[in-house]
């Protein structure tokens, strides 16, 4: 037995005389054998469709890399930024359909109860502006700011200078921190 292009077999149910037989198809192999038949035989095999999933990622990645999905179920995933970027837009369509909601910024997590068409992810990253970055006093690693748009954590200082190792902040912004020495 063989699945016809684009589909995968997800069950084969052999019956002799109206009685199912057990273990009468082999999946890796794709072929019935039956010792002695013994009664009329019907042949059941059901399918599932194989749904392309292609991705457009710039400065980003999902947790898990896949390129196929059966159809009719779930898809889940986590887009995360390059360092030094952060996620601005992710499109999520499915077939020709743009698929709203999928994506939650929050968390950044794609969700689809069941995929019925070809995916595709389209991740839109921008660079995260460093320059305005300014902090006076003194603060330990580990510690935490923030600014309109975001925040930042202490990775280290050295030489008396902040090495930022999270940052999330936008031009502009007056940036206030907790933790001062």
């Amino acid at each position: 037995v063989t699945a016809n292009p684009g589909y995968e077999i997800t069950k084969v149910t052999v019956t002799m005389g109206g009685v199912e037989v057990a273990d009468a198809y082999d999946a890796a192999t794709g072929k019935i054998a039956i010792a002695a038949v013994t009664g009329d035989l019907a042949i059941q095999v059901e399918t599932v469709r194989v749904l392309k999933v292609t991705t457009e990622l710039n400065h980003a990645a999902l947790s898990i890399e896949i390129t196929e999905v059966l159809g009719n179920q779930p898809y889940e995933n986590t887009v995360t930024a390059d360092a030094g970027y952060e996620v601005s837009k992710v499109t999520v369509t499915m077939g020709e359909l743009l698929v709203l909601n999928a994506y939650n910024a929050t968390t950044g997590k794609i969700s689809i109860a069941a995929v019925t068409g070809d995916l595709t992810i389209q991740v839109e990253t921008v660079a995260i502006d460093t320059s305005n970055l300014l902090v006076n006093g003194a603060f330990n690693r580990g510690e935490t700011g923030w600014g309109k748009n975001g925040h930042f954590t202490a990775g280290s200082v050295e030489n008396g200078a902040l090495v930022v190792s999270t940052t999330k902040t936008s031009t502009g912004d007056a940036i206030f921190y907790q933790g001062m020495n």
